[in-house]
């Protein structure tokens, strides 16, 4: 998974190149680890400028979103942050697709 993640971030840094990462999780058996270990937790947070924030679950060619990690981005969702599951295309690049929810977490 380590891969996906790395195209998954050259890519959107070709895209956004001011972009800077907030937290990340590399693999399950790498020793890299800057998000807080969840079960669920989404792959990535970007900063693209002073007041954007942007949630990424990635996903490799015909990975599924597990329940855990749609309960997580979808709570993500309902505090008022931009959040998307990036799918691997099988020809190159990824489709982000916008995780959205009725439900608010806030008062």
């Amino acid at each position: 998974m380590a891969r996906t993640n790395q195209r998954f971030l050259d890519w959107l840094r070709a895209k956004s190149p001011n972009l800077v990462v907030l937290g990340r999780v590399w693999n399950k058996h790498g020793t890299e680890y800057t998000t807080p270990q969840t079960n669920g937790w989404p792959d990535f947070a970007i900063r693209l400028d002073e007041n954007k924030v942007v949630i990424y679950e990635v996903k490799a060619i015909g990975e599924p979103v597990m329940p855990s990690q749609r309960e997580i981005l979808t709570m993500l969702a309902g505090l008022g942050a931009k959040v998307y599951v990036a799918e691997e295309r099988r020809e190159g690049g990824f489709e982000l697709v916008r995780v959205e929810t009725e439900r608010t977490y806030l008062g």
